[in-house]
């Protein structure tokens, strides 16, 4: 497969865009974005609102209008919210009818094995490496030993999914939090080399850096203590909404939303006993890429 692709990954927070030139397993990326659409915000008894489902279809539709100036290969997968949501087949249908195009619900697991296939090559140095993604539903986390993906998982944890449950106590989901953690099944192991990736790591490279609109590219790589976290933790929580904009270059993310990702990060650095993380560029978008021909066609199947 020589072609360029574009990907369409719609989350519970955001929608990210990806456009590549696949070439066997050299991919160029041309394009890399990512908008707050908030599918999974007020979302109760497992229905998405009416307002949410309105957003994520206007961000979709100029997705995938731009994707196909470029090309006609357009692969769409949603993750945590969607897997949750009793209504989702609002926007599946909506999809099909407006583009023709296939909404991939796709397993936490799944998710989590997609990140790793994105970073086996990427840490080949590092004999083991523990992935992790904090999403707005979910967070996911994948084991990688010996350039070889052995574990996978996903848990029911993420920044939108907070918001929604305990509103501005952030006392509860903290706790909430801590909880999750214990619960999961990874193995502590005191060699991991703990990789952050996915939107929140972005946006905690851009404050750690203050590196306003920084892209990923630039950032990747980067390392991020934890002591870092907890004093941005601290001072973020005093900034009030309007100079969230100021900080990550988006109008659309609110205070708490930034302060609730800093706080699972910073938790899940404590849960597995490091001082630092690292920030890797590649994610689910990118691990799509990296399947084989055959699993593509079937996403890109109509």
């Amino acid at each position: 497969m020589n072609k360029k692709i574009a990907v369409i990954v719609v989350g519970t927070n955001n929608v990210s865009l990806l456009i590549a030139k696949k070439d066997g397993l050299n991919i160029e990326i041309l394009k890399r974005k990512s908008d707050v659409s908030a599918l999974g915000r007020n979302m109760e008894n497992g229905k998405l609102t009416n307002a949410a489902i309105r957003r994520t279809k206007s961000v979709l539709h100029d997705n995938i209008l731009y994707s196909k100036l470029v090309t006609d290969e357009i692969i769409v997968i949603a993750t945590s919210c969607s897997r949750d949501a009793k209504n989702i087949i609002q926007l599946s249908n909506w999809l099909k009818k407006k583009h023709n195009l296939k909404y991939n619900v796709i397993s936490g697991k799944k998710e989590a094995y997609l990140n790793g296939l994105a970073n086996l090559n990427e840490f080949s140095a590092d004999n083991c490496i523990l992935l992790f993604d904090v999403g707005g539903g979910s967070t996911e986390f994948t084991v990688i030993k010996n350039k070889e993906i052995t574990s996978t998982n996903s848990i029911e944890l993420g920044v939108r999914r907070l918001d929604t449950s305990f509103k501005y106590d952030f006392n509860n989901k903290i706790n909430w939090t801590k909880n999750m953690l214990q619960k999961f099944k990874i193995q502590k192991n005191d060699n991991y080399r703990l990789i952050m990736i996915g939107d929140i790591a972005q946006n905690i490279a851009a404050l750690v850096n203050d590196y306003n609109g920084a892209t990923m590219e630039v950032m990747n790589k980067c390392k991020v203590k934890k002591a870092i976290l907890q004093k941005l933790l601290v001072n973020f929580r005093k900034y009030p909404a309007t100079l969230v904009k100021d900080k990550l270059n988006s109008g659309q993310i609110r205070s708490e939303i930034v302060s609730t990702g800093l706080m699972i990060v910073i938790e899940i650095l404590t849960h597995f006993k490091v001082k630092e993380c690292t920030i890797s560029e590649h994610g689910i978008s990118s691990g799509i890429l990296y399947q084989s021909d055959k699993e593509l066609k079937k996403m890109l199947k109509n």
